[in-house]
């Protein structure tokens, strides 16, 4: 039965399947939603091959501490910090020093996390707003 209607619904093969290879293909893929899903509609067959081809983005999963706001604030005060000493953000030396003084100063904003920890949030927040520039 997966077969017969397999087949009816491949009678309308468009013209852009016309190699073999994407005929043998498309064959095959309608087969096993045939029998994966013998009482669907060609239209919920449609939607399940359109829903395996376009997986969720992966940005579903749960987000970053220094992707929202904690990471802009930290960005702000480590920036600010260091155009005060006016050192660049290449001097680690100087970002470690500005890190540490942010976190003896907001130690109930800041005080969870190491130095290092803080150091690697600081470049993860970077990376997160320039990919999104509107956070």
């Amino acid at each position: 039965m997966a077969r017969r209607r397999a087949a009816q619904l491949l009678a309308h093969l468009p013209a852009c399947l016309s190699s073999s290879d994407d005929q043998h293909r498309a064959w095959s893929v309608v087969i096993d939603l045939a029998f994966a899903y013998p009482a669907a509609s060609e239209t919920e067959l449609l939607l399940i091959l359109a829903a395996d081809a376009f997986p969720a983005p992966a940005g579903c999963g749960r987000p970053t501490v220094w992707g929202g706001m904690v990471g802009l604030e930290l960005v702000e005060l480590v920036d600010e910090g260091l155009s005060i000493a006016g050192v660049s953000r290449d001097s680690r030396k100087a970002l470690r020093r500005v890190i540490g003084a942010i976190r003896d100063a907001l130690p109930e904003e800041f005080g969870q996390w190491s130095e290092e920890e803080l150091r690697q949030g600081y470049y993860l927040a970077l990376r997160a707003q320039s990919k999104n520039p509107s956070i």
